[in-house]
């Protein structure tokens, strides 16, 4: 598993640092890679995946996470056997910026996907998600009336929950 995240011009180049960081066996962040890249773009983080990637012995990880900049989804969809999962940060942020009617209509299941990052015991952790599911998948066949992006978002969800399932 490798984290991806870019600062956006905070340096005095004005340039985007990208960094690579993982988990040690003792459960420490680690950094295994940062550099200074020229824009955020397609483009630039084909390279850098390829750079990385190449530097690691051709080792690819099997899941990143990141933002959702479309310019790194896109190059880790390059790569077939890693799965691109959005970080915990971002998916609360986005769960309150684009589930509004959803958090109005469903509050207490809301209140449960906001919290799930924070569930530590495993047990407790693959029944929330599996409950979760279940409640997801009914919603999913009444997502009429809601806004494009609840939609997507909503499939989203549905599918990490999914892919959670999968390797517990």
């Amino acid at each position: 598993m490798v984290f991806l995240d870019s600062t956006y011009k905070t340096n005095k180049y004005k340039a985007p640092l990208a960094i690579f960081s993982g988990v040690a066996g003792n459960g420490n962040n680690v950094i295994v890679g940062m550099v200074l890249i020229n824009g955020e773009t397609y483009e630039t983080y084909k390279w850098l995946l390829k750079t990385f990637f190449q530097l690691h012995g051709n080792k690819k990880p099997l899941l990143f996470i990141t933002d959702r900049d479309r310019g790194i989804i896109k190059a880790i969809s390059d790569y077939e056997s890693t799965v691109h999962l959005l970080c915990q940060w971002h998916y609360k942020r986005n769960l309150f910026r684009h589930f509004r009617k959803f958090k109005t209509q469903n509050n207490s299941e809301f209140k449960r996907l906001i919290s799930l990052p924070d569930v530590e015991h495993q047990t407790k952790f693959v029944e929330e998600v599996e409950s979760l599911t279940e409640f997801l998948e009914k919603e999913e066949k009444k997502i009429k009336d809601l806004k494009e992006k609840e939609k997507s978002g909503l499939k989203y969800l549905l599918m990490m929950m999914k892919f959670i399932l999968a390797f517990r």
